[in-house]
C-alpha cells in the first residue's frame, strides 16, 4: 500500500471539511489533545 504524501496544511483542511467542524471546534479539540498528551508525559516523567 502507498501512503499519501499530502502537505500537512492540506491534510488538516481535508480532515476539517470531512468532519464538518468549524475552525473553533478544530482548535479546541487540538488544544485538548495537546493538554492530555502533556499530562501523560508529565505523569510518565514523574513515575520514572
Amino acid at each position: 500500500m502507498q501512503t499519501l504524501a499530502l502537505p500537512p496544511r492540506l491534510f488538516m483542511n481535508l480532515l476539517r471539511e470531512d468532519a464538518g467542524m468549524s475552525l473553533m471546534e478544530f482548535a479546541l479539540i487540538g488544544a485538548l489533545v495537546v493538554v492530555v498528551c502533556l499530562l501523560l508525559w508529565l505523569a510518565i516523567r514523574r513515575s520514572a
